[in-house]
């Protein structure tokens, strides 16, 4: 008989086996645990629903109730259900009027509001507990109501909407609100008709004192196309004083006429634009009711602000972008503007720098790499009597300087200084230009001194046959001066060299008064001048002042 020794390998498959057969085990009591949990989380939320189902029908009032002490606010509605939603059970209200309670009108009615009831809480409480409110296109009404209604006429007495609002919202529990849809009012003062904003969506929180708010809405098309805006603050709302947080804005497609209608404020109104539309962003961080500190940006087109004076032009600007920020420094404010485009873009960024009084008492800045035309026509809305409409300029300031204090005497109180580089002096119809220039302006208020310089620059004169002389060396000194709607520009220190040419000249130009015709006394002495090409300058009319003799020369020189 033969026999067959067993295989040594066979000895530890009994072994693998039962090692496979744990995990399998754990893996059958993992899943028998996730099961469990999953039926006991249903069986919660099958009661938490059961039990909804079946008080919000019998507790009509306590709903009621409890929208009561979330909102602060009474409530009717024609028909109340309940529903399964994404985050549990819901009472639905149909055809609901918010309004404050003795009020005398609804603040909102909307088709439904959905209360999302907070199944924990009612397992744990046993009565109905909410949790978030949702409003589908309510139509909401600042004006209405016994607070408020005053406000939309804009009558005595009354309590003003932001106030008011503001009240209404320290009666709310902590919870949240959205806003799905639907329209604002809010009454403006000495208007028929208020304000209305189509809300896109909004959402409102609150944990104790902290708050949060988010909202985005259409503008009609007098503001302009849409705006955000974010809030985040502690504090009771019905106490500005004690607020602390941030608020940000960003508006698109703003029509800045519109917004400036609705500035109640008129020093503030004063500086904003009365034309003109584009994007702007805005941050603010306030403490205890007092702003800290802002920053944004801006990007704008088509700018206009009113003139100071009836008489005066307004300031136009059609381009405008770049980055802001405003800081509160112990007592003085600071605003700092980076990178900004004024007008057409130019070779270097605008930067602007000003420091100025919390009581408005004094203001100082610097504004570096600006377009002269810009800060031209600044200064002549500014100062409408200086002499700024008889001369086109262009060129680009490299600094501009300012101090203004209103306790200074009149005459004295705003004290400038510019340094001016690749200078352009023209005619407002072009037919001469200067060009090639360097300049320095300083002065106080209406009264300014002007040094210019040159080493090669070009004159162009627009005659019948075009004159052009370059290689000029130029320095002049003028004093500029605007009194009584007068204006007068003079210098005693005039002179312009080409090769062995030199023309050296004093005098002054003026008007006794806006629209008056300048008159001029000056005093010119000319030395080794060609008299074909004094002629060529002057023009046939110019010398025909001089009599019929000097139109007949063509040629010689004047030692």
């Amino acid at each position: 008989m033969r026999v067959t020794p067993a295989e040594p390998a066979a000895g530890p498959v009994a072994p693998a086996a039962a090692g496979a057969a744990c995990p399998a085990r754990a893996g059958l009591r993992w899943a028998a645990w996730v099961l469990g949990g999953a039926t006991i989380l249903g069986a919660v939320v099958l009661s938490a629903w059961e039990l909804a189902a079946a008080r919000v029908p019998q507790h009509r009032a306590a709903l009621e109730e409890l929208i009561r002490q979330q909102t602060g606010l009474s409530v009717s509605f024609s028909q109340l259900g309940v529903r399964w939603g994404w985050y549990g059970p819901e009472a639905v209200f149909h055809s609901v009027a918010l309004g404050e309670p003795g009020g005398r009108g609804a603040l909102l009615r909307a088709p439904q509001l959905i209360v999302g009831l907070d199944a924990w809480r009612m397992v744990r409480s046993g009565r109905l507990e909410a949790g978030r409110i949702t409003l589908v296109n309510p139509d909401i009404d600042l004006g209405a109501g016994a607070g408020l209604a005053g406000a939309r006429a804009g009558g005595a007495g009354h309590e003003p909407v932001p106030s008011a609002g503001a009240r209404l919202l320290s009666r709310w529990r902590d919870g949240r609100i959205d806003i799905q849809g639907g329209t604002l009012r809010w009454p403006l003062t000495g208007a028929p008709s208020p304000l209305t904003l189509s809300v896109r969506h909004a959402q409102l929180r609150r944990l104790a004192s902290a708050w949060t708010a988010d909202a985005l809405v259409l503008l009609p098309a007098s503001l302009g196309a849409s705006a955000h805006l974010a809030l985040q603050m502690t504090g009771d709302p019905a106490r500005p004083a004690g607020l602390t947080g941030t608020l940000s804005f960003e508006g698109r497609m703003l029509e800045f006429a519109g917004w400036r209608a609705l500035v109640e404020y008129p020093p503030l109104q004063r500086y904003l634009p009365q034309a003109g539309r584009g994007n702007l962003e805005l941050h603010t961080e306030f403490a205890q009711g007092s702003i800290l500190g802002a920053d944004g940006t801006v990007l704008a087109q088509a700018l206009e602000w009113r003139a100071p004076l009836a008489a005066a032009a307004a300031l136009t600007v059609e381009r405008l972008s770049g980055a802001w920020r405003l800081a509160r420094l112990g007592g003085h404010w600071r605003f700092e503007a980076h990178a900004l485009e004024i007008g057409a873009p130019a070779s270097a960024p605008t930067t602007l720098s000003v420091d100025a009084a919390t009581d408005a008492a004094w203001a100082r800045g610097t504004l570096q790499s600006a377009p002269l035309p810009v800060v031209a026509a600044i200064a002549r809305w500014y100062a409408p009597q200086l002499p700024l409409a008889q001369v086109a300029l262009s060129g680009a300031v490299r600094e501009l300087t300012f101090d203004w204090n209103a306790r200074r005497p009149g005459g004295v109180r705003l004290r400038t200084s510019a340094q001016l580089e690749n200078l352009t002096l023209a005619t407002p119809a072009r037919d001469m230009v200067l060009t090639g220039l360097t300049g320095h302006v300083a002065g106080a208020d209406a009264r300014l001194v002007a040094d210019l310089q040159a080493h090669a620059a070009q004159l162009t004169l627009a005659r019948e046959q075009r004159v052009s002389l370059d290689n000029l060396a130029i320095a002049a000194r003028l004093a500029i001066a605007a009194d009584g709607g007068g204006w007068q520009v003079s210098t005693d220190d005039l002179e312009v060299r080409r090769a062995q040419l030199s023309v050296a000249a004093s005098g002054a130009i003026g008007a006794a008064g806006a629209g008056r015709q300048p008159q001029i006394n000056a005093h010119v002495a000319v030395k080794d001048a060609d008299v074909a090409l004094l002629a060529r300058l002057l023009g046939a009319r110019a010398l025909a002042a001089f009599g019929a003799p000097a139109a007949q020369l063509t040629a010689g020189r004047i030692a």
